[in-house]
């Protein structure tokens, strides 16, 4: 007769998918928990390779809980085996050990089959432990007898859990990390390039790149602060120069470590930000807090509790109330201090991406700059998403600076920076 109360059942995972079973602090494991109202227990000792999983809760509970833990582990290529304990043994496990007796099991045969002939008797063996193998036969001969029927009693099976037997080794499917050329086991970790639209339909295996953990990690940890993103902030551009393929942040953020993991979301959230194009999108000077603020306020105050000024990096204080940025300008031009200079000298040299606002200064190379967001611009003059077209390419010697008498451009593209820097901030002087 089945049981309708609480029981518990035991699977074999391979060990080193316990921690994609667990889950990030314990979020998987936690989340399964409580959708089927079950306790699931990875118990710590080995046995192959494998650990047990225990699942206690009602039949069903315990079903949907262990599906739900194989579609985790057949997305990384691994299987769940359930250890299979047989009803009469698991009924003697839970007896009282006081009204325990030996466990016999009883097999009803008729005379009119057994009689003057030699019958099959099972007889079960156990030739490892913890495995159960079917009954084998051995034939005895049965004298002649008046009864209906005979009843054999025979011995049950060892108190051992009856497991299924694993399936043997196959050879590991394997892959050669593009960035590193090493040789890895996919099981152990691979990432590969997908497309950043699904629009694009199903693309083949053979045209996606491949990377082993430890390089997606380093690229990860080089995006924060150096590197290009996708597109969009939606993971990392693919790293064959030629493909438009993206290593998504879900394919590979259960790799990242802790102190990598928030800063490169953070960094993603800024790209999304600036390749969407707001125009009234404006970061906070002091805290770096991004929001949309209309054109027809004057400031906005940021949860750090700044008062700031929208069109300028200025506090919109009781100075800048019922002025422009323009006027303040003049006015602080006009107090003829070095200490008021010092930003507009600064201004002079250090340039800001129209993109996404980070402040660069040019060391060497030609004056058409890329940043890391992608936007474009003119070193000289600022001028935002231009190409090699924007620059005069005359090639007159003679003039260094200024407008060009043939095509009438005021940029070059080697032209010396420095010097136009310096001339700024002579002017900014004179006018003191």
């Amino acid at each position: 007769m089945g049981t309708f109360g609480p029981t518990n059942e035991s699977y074999y995972i391979p060990s080193r998918m316990c921690g994609i079973v667990i889950g990030r602090g314990g979020w998987n494991i936690k989340n399964i928990e409580q959708n089927y109202n079950v306790k699931a227990t990875i118990l710590p000792e080995k046995i192959n390779d494998l650990q047990v999983l225990q699942i206690f809760g009602m039949k069903r509970n315990i079903e949907m809980a262990a599906l739900n833990i194989e579609r985790i582990l057949i997305m990384r290529n691994a299987k769940l085996q359930r250890i299979i304990i047989p009803t009469n043994i698991a009924q003697q496990q839970n007896q009282d050990p006081g009204t325990r007796t030996q466990n016999i099991g009883i097999a009803s045969y008729t005379t009119t089959d057994i009689l003057n002939t030699e019958t099959q008797i099972p007889q079960i063996h156990t030739h490892q432990p913890g495995i159960f193998e079917y009954p084998t036969f051995s034939p005895i001969s049965i004298p002649n007898s008046s009864s209906p029927s005979l009843q054999v009693l025979l011995p049950s099976p060892k108190l051992n859990p009856i497991i299924q037997s694993p399936p043997p080794p196959t050879p590991l499917p394997s892959f050669e990390c593009g960035v590193c050329f090493e040789t890895f086991f996919i099981n152990d970790g691979c990432l590969m390039c997908e497309s950043p639209s699904s629009s694009s339909g199903v693309e083949k295996e053979e045209n996606k790149h491949k990377i082993c953990v430890d390089c997606i990690r380093g690229f990860a940890h080089s995006a924060i602060t150096e590197s290009t993103v996708a597109f969009g902030g939606l993971g990392l551009p693919c790293t064959e120069p030629e493909c438009n393929n993206i290593f998504p942040l879900t394919s590979f953020e259960i790799y990242l470590c802790e102190e990598d993991y928030m800063p490169l979301k953070l960094r993603l959230q800024e790209q999304c930000l600036a390749d969407a194009g707001f125009e009234d999108l404006v970061t906070c000077p002091k805290c770096g807090f991004k929001a949309c603020v209309p054109f027809t306020e004057s400031f906005y105050n940021c949860p750090c509790g700044r008062q700031q000024c929208r069109y300028c990096p200025r506090l919109f204080d009781d100075k800048h109330f019922d002025k422009t940025c323009k006027e303040l300008d003049d006015e602080e031009v006009q107090q003829n201090s070095e200490r008021k200079l010092e930003p507009k000298l600064s201004e002079a040299v250090i340039r800001r991406c129209h993109k996404c606002g980070i402040a660069f200064v040019k060391l060497e190379g030609c004056n058409k700059m890329t940043c890391r967001c992608g936007g474009m611009q003119c070193y000289v003059c600022q001028q935002k998403d231009i190409n090699y077209d924007h620059f005069c390419q005359c090639g007159d010697t003679q003039q260094q600076h200024g407008q060009c008498r043939h095509c009438r451009k005021n940029c070059r593209l080697w032209e010396n920076s420095d010097e136009l820097d310096q001339l700024k901030i002579n002017q900014l002087r004179q006018e003191l």
